[in-house]
């Protein structure tokens, strides 16, 4: 984790992730989107992301780790692991069920 990380997104640092494409047309961005802009340093955005947005994006962080991951300190190492909608949508149900939150 990037020391410029903030409220818009958690910018990392590592080893430059190319892209096939320097930009797309803009399109809706959603919470936990991973963007790669032109450096190859990935953004993770979050709650006071912008709107539209035009890097390509690789993927997208689970509603039910994007809390842990706002939290997380700079150069903190994270990982990523592949999951599938419906797992996540589950845990996301589950967490919500916890909270006795009506979903």
């Amino acid at each position: 984790v990037s020391q410029h990380s903030d409220r818009m997104g958690i910018r990392l640092s590592g080893e430059k992730i190319s892209s096939y494409c320097s930009g797309i047309i803009s399109e809706g961005i959603s919470l936990g989107a991973i963007q790669i802009p032109a450096d190859g340093q990935p953004i993770i955005l979050l709650n006071d992301r912008q709107t539209l947005g035009g890097y390509p994006k690789i993927g997208c962080v689970s509603k039910t780790d994007l809390a842990k991951l706002a939290q997380a300190a700079p150069n903190t190492v994270i990982r990523f692991h592949l999951s599938d909608f419906a797992t996540c949508t589950k845990k996301w149900i589950d967490f919500m069920r916890f909270f006795a939150i009506n979903y």
